[in-house]
């Protein structure tokens, strides 16, 4: 049995070799002629040599690497010196016995050994040190010793012979001038401590140079005629430590020199970077150039537009072209060369053109041109001085859509930073060509005509529409109403933008609407529609091609029964204007007052839905002409029934109405003109309800939501608006209630309002007072029906302040619905210690998600030694650790993802150690002589065995007397009665826990033997209370204290609840000695029946739980 045992083991050893082998793999630089480079002249790579063979003639490095059957497990490299020096290489933190050598040679059957080495310092280490030669390319072999294979690290370091000069920061060259050439090379060169990595690819072979702007301008530097591919950086700070990066190249329109445009600021200092790419050194070429303004050519004019601006330039590195004309007859320098720049303007109708240079730092030319060819214009003006040598001006006459082309140029072809201004004084601009020119319009519906031709465009005006037409004009119009307004160009005769503002001044509005579309497909010209606010200023831009404009604008408002307004809260105010109103056919002569001669008036509308029964007042104060009011029910204007109505109240033309105001009921209001009077009116209401407000109507009396979901109800009837109370989801508010909810998690939650009677508002508030609050969010209408919802993310003990109205003032039966959905939690597990080869299991298992449920696991490892993971999108995942050095940390991430798609995450760390250690929760324990139970909690990595013994007998191991990583032991200590105090050891590994347990300590016991009192006792007068004390123990007693108490029971073994009456000294006790303490008792009790209770203590007494069980009661003791 036993050799059919052994045959099969050596099958299965077979078979198992054999798959080992079919699944082998070798390095990617395996082979000598697949090397590797290594770069710069510090660094470190990681590697293993797994599966790496040797290859025919290959040597046998350090004479150790082979194996018993000449076979070794090489991995290569190569290095190529870009100067002479020292250069180090070791292979620290490989976890394997390695060696390394150095050759020279192209060929791996003819190389030359520089240096080879097997062991440095231990034996796992190797390291060399050789001089190398520039331009030598050095072939770099690392092995196992006799083959052996794991996981590698090369280390070098190289230390240069001759760097060059700008090598460091500190050493960096100067650059002079607007542009030049220099070179240089990098070759040796080296990174320095803090320098930053230059364009994330630098490999350390940088060199610096500095150049300070002499002016203003756009700077190009390049590495162009460079010999290797570079790198170019070009950085401002002062210390290679505190740079901040202007700009970077590695290719320049994808050849090997770099490049770097960017706009230099007069005297700042700009520092330069030229390194090799992937450790590339060479011959330097650097470059710097002035780049010419985009304006440098008549091609590329820029244009001008408003009537009236400026514009800065700078015209370094501008050029004139051939044909181009000697501006002012002085722009030439002595070699007829030019630096103009040039701009365009169309004339928009006939005027004067006024340009200068004024605010130019240096001697300008100006001339202005027609034409379209920049060697065949016509001049119309040129300029060299103007009032002073520097600035240059003109004034022409300029003819409707002429283009003008306006080139400016330094005198003698000086060069520097230029200012353009020009102003435009039309001889013909309509009157409402400026914004502070706008003609105004009134009414509620009307059309008015206007040109825009010759207009312009003013400083600081936008572009209409994201129009930049700029021929636009400018009316406004002052809303006396609430209501949709509507704009429109149609029966303009040309193309149009049209722009709605609010604001003050042109370079200061904000926008309304804007429109560059048709109003629809059969009518022509721009509209816009917003709703307008009542004493808004509102300006009106229309711009476009140039000719005649028709301006149409109208209002819906509130003159129908049918497109009444609402009225809101218990109190308020607003505004309005009935001019331009009508009265309807059926319509009632209000207060019977309002018609004219010819029965017409003038009335608007509004309607209020009474939340509760109360009294409701309105009036007009405030109105700057004579009213009428009047209060009806019903649902069409012409069939009411009258409430309440008014013409004059206390004085002539105010009205006022109180009337009595039942729950549910909708009262429509009609404010109108005595005989049809129109003008600006206020109307004020105030509503008082008879009926309590729901509880919860204040800020300050919220009501508490609990829960991360849950649902509630109320109602807003009879409920009112605060002072400093905010407009709810945007609407008026009156008619608010309040909850508050307090967040336990971060994440998301939704609130809505589904179920509610009536059409709600939601707002959701962060703060503490209602007029200091910041909204969170809000809804009117959630997905077009009439419940309100919010959805929002929420932080972690944050207070939310949930308000609930009603849409136009309604009120009714609210259904407040929240859902929440917080973030699961990842639990990965407590950290683990553990040593190679264990299976070591990662546990996700307590991850929780308080709102939802879990959906998915993912296990990642993020640091350490890569291992393979089994099960990795379960909450348990395991792997097998792998072999270390010494000790390593292996970092996990896990993600959860709930069901609603949430995620939360959780690290764990594995620390593998090589070897075992040992660790107690405590070196010892005391107990006394009654003896206990201990426990020890030991920690080991995972895999470590370890057993546990008693050294002495009266010390019990009752569990985990042996175990593996980390455990509990339990033990037991066994009483005495000795006096004498001993120790013992529970010995676990290589470690000791001392156990002592102590002696036998005699104490006092001091006790009370009898309490006598009388049977009755009177309150108001005194009785004498005696005790009997004794000291039973085996040591005297100190100073003692006997304690009296009243009580209503005679329990003996707790004095809690009993009334302290008194406390007496006394004297120490001997012990077995007796003693008699009076107390004298001034009753003064309830009556009834009561005890006296006695409890003595001594102050060198050690345990006190004892003597507080010491208590003796008397007889009963009736008070009368």
């Amino acid at each position: 049995m036993i050799l059919q045992f052994r045959r099969l083991h050596f099958i299965l050893y077979l078979i198992f070799s054999f798959c080992l082998v079919s699944i082998s793999y070798s390095a990617s630089n395996d082979n000598f002629s697949s090397a590797f480079s290594i770069d710069g002249s510090t660094g470190s790579v990681t590697w293993d040599n797994v599966g790496a063979t040797s290859e025919d003639d290959e040597p046998n490095h350090a004479g150790v690497a082979y194996d018993s059957e000449d076979d070794s497990s090489s991995v290569w490299w190569y290095w190529e010196a870009s100067c002479s020096g020292e250069m180090t290489l070791d292979t620290s933190g490989s976890d394997f016995n390695t060696v390394l050598a150095v050759y020279t040679g192209s060929d791996i059957e003819y190389l030359t050994e520089v240096v080879s080495n097997d062991d440095c310092e231990s034996e796992q280490v190797s390291c060399v040190t050789f001089t190398a030669e520039e331009g030598v390319v050095y072939r770099i072999a690392v092995d196992g010793y006799q083959a052996a294979q794991g996981n590698g690290v090369l280390n070098w370091n190289f230390i240069s012979s001759s760097p060059p000069a700008n090598d460091n920061f500190d050493d960096a060259i100067l650059l002079t001038g607007i542009s030049g050439s220099t070179t240089g090379n990098n070759q040796c060169s080296t990174a320095e401590s803090g320098e930053p990595i230059h364009l994330d690819k630098s490999n350390g072979n940088s060199v610096w140079w500095y150049w300070t702007a002499p002016s203003s301008t756009n700077m190009t530097f390049s590495t162009d005629g460079s010999s290797f591919d570079t790198l170019l950086t070009v950085y401002t700070g002062s210390s290679v430590d505190a740079l901040t990066e202007v700009g970077f190249n590695d290719d320049c329109d994808n050849a090997s020199g770099s490049c770097v445009t960017f706009a230099a600021e007069k005297d700042a200092v700009y520092r330069i970077a030229v390194d090799g790419f992937k450790g590339s050194a060479g011959d330097i070429v650097l470059n710097w150039e002035n780049v010419h303004p985009s304006n440098d050519n008549f091609e590329d004019a820029d244009q001008i537009k408003a009537s009236t601006g400026s514009a800065t330039w700078n015209n370094e590195g501008a050029t004139n072209e051939a044909g181009e004309p000697n501006h002012a007859g002085a722009a030439y320098d002595a070699e007829n060369n030019s630096s103009s720049v040039w701009w365009y303007w169309e004339a928009p109708c006939s005027g004067d053109m006024t340009l200068d240079t004024s605010g130019s730092d240096f001697n300008t030319v100006l001339a202005v041109y027609t034409g379209s060819n920049v060697d065949g214009l016509t001049e119309v003006v040129s300029n060299d001085d103007c009032e002073s040598e520097p600035e240059s001006c003109v004034t022409f006459a300029v003819e409707d859509g002429v283009i003008y082309k306006i080139a400016i140029d330094g005198y003698q072809g000086l060069e520097g930073n230029g200012v353009l201004n020009w102003n435009f004084a039309s001889s013909s601009s309509p009157p409402n060509d400026n914004f502070e020119d706008a003609i105004l319009i009134e009414g509620i519906s009307d059309s008015t005509t206007g040109s825009n031709e010759c207009s312009t465009t003013e400083s600081g005006e936008p572009n209409h529409a994201g129009s930049s037409a700029g021929h636009s004009v400018w009316w406004y119009w002052t809303s006396s109403y609430s209501g949709e307004m509507t704009f429109s160009t149609t029966g303009s005769d040309i193309n149009t933008v049209l722009a709605v503002y609010t604001g003050s001044s042109v370079d200061d509005l904000t926008e309304v609407a804007s429109s560059d579309e048709q109003c629809d497909e059969e009518v022509s010209g721009s509209c816009v529609d917003f709703t307008a606010e009542p004493g808004v200023t509102y300006r009106i831009a229309v711009d476009g091609d140039r000719g005649n404009i028709v301006l149409n604008w109208s209002i819906d408002f509130n003159d129908d029964f049918d497109d009444a307004d609402s009225i809101n809260g218990s109190t308020g105010s607003v505004t309005w204007n009935n001019v331009g109103a009508t009265n309807e056919d059926g319509e009632p002569n209000h207060a019977g007052a309002a018609y004219d001669a010819e029965n017409n008036s003038s009335s608007l509308w509004w309607y209020w839905e009474a939340s509760c029964s109360g009294d409701m007042t309105l009036n007009t104060t405030g109105s700057d002409f004579n009213t009428v009011l009047a209060v009806y029910t019903g649902s069409s204007v012409d069939d009411l029934t009258e409430v309440v109505s008014n013409d004059d109240c206390e004085s002539e033309p105010e009205s006022c109405v109180t009337f009595a105001a039942e729950e549910g009921i909708v009262y429509r209001i009609a404010a109108d003109g005595y005989q049809g009077e129109q003008g600006n009116g206020v109307l004020n209401w105030n509503f008082v309800s008879s009926s309590p407000p729901p509880p919860n109507d204040n800020f300050a009396d919220a009501i508490l939501l609990d829960g991360i979901s849950g649902s509630t109800t109320g109602n807003n009837r009879c409920s009112t608006a605060e002072s400093g109370e905010p407009n709810h989801a945007g609407s008026s508010v009156g008619n608010s209630v309040w909850w508050y909810w307090t967040s336990s998690y971060s994440g998301e939650i939704t609130f809505n309002t589904s179920g509610s009677d009536f059409d709600t508002l939601l707002a959701v508030y962060k703060g503490s007072s209602v007029d200091g609050l910041t909204e969170v969010a809000s809804s009117d209408d959630c997905n077009g029906e009439e419940g309100s919802c919010v959805t929002f993310e929420v932080d972690a003990s944050v207070v939310y302040r949930i308000a609930v109205d009603g849409f136009k003032g309604k009120a009714g039966n609210i259904d407040l619905n929240w859902e929440g959905n917080n973030a699961p939690t990842a639990d990965a597990g407590p950290d683990q210690t553990v040593i190679p080869g264990i299976t070591v299991t990662l546990d996700g298992t307590n991850s929780s998600d308080a709102g939802g449920s879990i959906a998915s696991y993912l296990w990642t490892q993020t640091g350490g030694t890569t291992v393979t993971l089994s099960d990795a999108t379960s909450s348990q995942s395991s792997f097998t650790a792998p072999s270390v050095s010494s000790e390593e940390t292996l970092t996990f991430e896990l993600t959860v993802t709930d069901n609603e798609g949430l995620s939360g995450t959780d690290s764990v760390n594995i620390h593998v150690s090589d070897t075992c250690s040992y660790a107690l929760s405590s070196p010892s324990q005391l107990f006394t002589s009654s003896g206990g139970t201990g426990t020890i909690s030991i920690t080991a990595p995972e895999g470590c065995e370890w057993t546990a013994w008693e050294s002495l007998k009266w010390i019990n191991i009752t569990s985990s007397k042996s175990g593996t990583g980390s455990g509990v032991i339990t033990y037991t200590v066994a009483s005495t009665t000795s006096t004498s105090t001993v120790a013992g050891t529970i010995n676990i590994a290589d470690k000791a826990f001392t156990v002592t347990r102590n002696g036998v300590i005699h104490l006092p016991d001091l006790k009370a033997i009898s309490v006598s009192s009388p049977d009755t006792a009177k309150n108001g007068k005194t009785v004498t209370i005696k005790t009997v004390i004794k000291n039973a123990g085996k040591k005297n007693a100190a100073a003692s204290s006997v304690q009296f108490y009243l009580s209503a029971n005679n329990n003996s073994s707790t004095i809690d609840g009993d009334t302290l009456l008194a406390t007496k000294s006394v004297k120490g006790l001997s012990k077995k000695q007796s003693r008699i303490v009076k107390y004298n008792w001034k009753v003064n009790a309830t009556a009834g029946t009561y005890y006296i209770k006695v409890l003595c203590d001594s102050d060198n007494a050690i345990d006190e739980l004892n003597e507080n069980n010491n208590i003796k009661a008397s007889n009963k003791i009736k008070v009368k």
